[in-house]
């Protein structure tokens, strides 16, 4: 549902107040926009490989206590180069936005109804 021209009046009130008083919270609010950063994916990727590696080092290893060492190191390195990368793509939506904004509005909704249901049980004596 789209905004009112009265609330995108309000709205853009309310975004100037947020300038005057606090330019550093409103310029980190309003960098929002999908930002990549190609070096933390790199070396995300490459961490992963690594740890890719030395997993299937360690399971090639055998028993004892050397192998599991390789192999649990293994995946520790493998699960932080994937959490690199997905830092690195912060931002980045990969469901687009209409999913995003059927999600939102299904969630306002939701919240709608909750609320009238509040009123609801307030309003009984």
């Amino acid at each position: 549902m789209p905004l009112s021209d009265y609330e995108k009046q309000v709205l853009a009130q309310m975004e100037a107040q947020l300038a005057s008083d606090d330019p550093a919270l409103a310029t980190r609010l309003g960098s929002s926009h999908a930002t990549t950063q190609p070096r933390k994916i790199a070396w995300g990727v490459v961490l992963a490989i690594v740890g890719i590696t030395a997993l299937v080092t360690g399971v090639a290893l055998g028993g004892g206590i050397a192998s599991v060492l390789v192999g649990v190191s293994g995946f520790v390195l493998m699960v932080a180069g994937v959490m690199l990368v997905l830092v690195g793509l912060r931002g980045v939506s990969v469901l687009g936005n209409q999913k995003s904004q059927r999600k939102a509005s299904d969630k306002s909704s939701f919240m709608d109804r909750q609320q009238d249901r509040w009123d609801q049980r307030n309003a009984q004596p």
